[in-house]
């Protein structure tokens, strides 16, 4: 990854203030010649962002076999001896009426051909990422969503949704654009991220631009927060 657009991007985290480091995800062919892998198994593919806010490493297709739903929007091939877990998990999911068979249908899939996926945080990461996550509060997720011109009113806007949280990456990925999740409640429990947090997920493409715009943004942010602050002080 471009060094001087870590370290724009590692300022943009400290502008910012965000309540732990965005991270990035490099979709790869073939494990990295001396990359760490993971030593124990998760329960799900969204814990590995967590251990990605310490760490760079290398999660081969198999590290996420625990994690069916992960494995279909990470782009992997559930192994046979893995699908019933998988139809048990969306039949659960649908008898309960959380989801419908057809939502089931229709999940978004990481399309890009890959065997594994390099994690790490976005300021440390050694490849290119296909996609960056940043963990932030409602304020600091408009402030994205602005500097990367994704809420204008002549341009197609955000997608966001709930579920499952892991989807923002590959709507992001297929849409070229920023998406946001509010985080369902399977990210919330194998995470264990506050409900005030929520995932931002940005496209390579969008990272130098957001980069770019984040000062101009800030700056007008603060210029009209001071702006209505004296206006509502005239109205009492």
């Amino acid at each position: 990854m471009d060094a001087t657009l870590q370290q724009r991007l590692a300022v943009l985290e400290q502008a910012l203030g965000l309540p732990r480091p965005p991270i990035g995800l490099a979709y790869v062919a073939a494990a990295p010649t001396g990359m760490a892998r993971p030593d124990t198994s998760v329960p799900s593919a969204c814990s590995f962002w967590r251990m990605a806010e310490r760490q760079v490493f290398y999660a081969a297709e198999e590290d996420h076999f625990n994690c069916p739903i992960g494995m279909m929007t990470m782009g992997f091939r559930i192994p046979p001896q893995r699908q019933a877990e998988a139809e048990a998990i969306v039949k659960t999911m649908c008898d309960l009426e959380y989801i419908s068979p057809e939502e089931a249908a229709t999940l978004p899939s990481v399309s890009k051909d890959h065997r594994g996926i390099v994690y790490g945080p976005l300021s440390q990461m050694p490849v290119n990422p296909d996609v960056a996550l940043f963990f932030c509060k409602p304020g600091q997720a408009m402030l994205l969503a602005e500097a990367s011109g994704g809420v204008t009113w002549t341009g197609q806007g955000i997608s966001a949704f709930g579920r499952p949280t892991c989807a923002a990456i590959p709507t992001a990925l297929k849409l070229g654009n920023i998406s946001m999740s509010v985080g369902c409640v399977g990210f919330r429990v194998y995470t264990g991220l506050p409900d005030e947090e929520m995932v931002i997920a940005v496209p390579r493409g969008q990272l130098q631009g957001l980069a770019d715009r984040l000062g101009t943004t800030l700056a007008a942010n603060s210029a009209l927060e001071q702006f209505h602050t004296q206006r509502r002080s005239l109205t009492h």
